[in-house]
């Protein structure tokens, strides 16, 4: 009986997770070229201006636990561009262990933070030879899959 109830709460859980109800959630609130805050394309990437070296990208992101804690955050980044900054809410992520490292764009939260924003600040370092993708990773305490958020910056064709 208790390895029914066992495998009936399992199924239960497994797909409340696929539902997605629980897995955290990536959104892009901004996208910013070469520091023109006059104009946000994150609703018009395609009017985005092809990038080149030297260029500098602003992303901010809403990230948030679907009700519980944040565990991680992650930017993928490539040899064609470069971390410049990484602007978060100091009290909210831990300096304890070894997976914080803001130069490489790696946070871990601390208990409790269930919602944060975030700004991601890159440059252009090498030409690009096709358009360049962006990655973003978070998890959440939950057992659940993480989330991931892919950002496609154009280069001069």
């Amino acid at each position: 009986m208790k390895k029914l109830l066992s495998l009936l709460l399992f199924s239960l859980f497994l797909a409340a997770c696929s539902k997605n109800d629980l897995s955290p959630v990536i959104q892009v609130t901004d996208v910013y070229v070469n520091e023109n805050k006059e104009t946000n394309f994150v609703k018009m990437m395609e009017a985005m201006p092809e990038l080149q070296i030297g260029d500098r990208v602003e992303v901010a992101l809403n990230l948030r636990g679907n009700g519980t804690d944040l565990k991680s955050f992650q930017v993928n980044l490539d040899e064609v561009i470069s971390l410049r900054e990484l602007i978060y809410q100091k009290k909210e992520v831990s300096t304890e262990g070894d997976f914080t490292n803001v130069k490489k764009g790696h946070l871990r939260f601390v208990d409790g933070v269930k919602n944060t924003t975030l700004i991601i600040k890159v440059v252009v370092t090498a030409e690009m030879q096709e358009d360049m993708k962006l990655l973003f990773y978070l998890s959440s305490k939950a057992e659940c899959d993480a989330a991931q958020c892919e950002l496609v910056l154009r280069t001069k064709e």
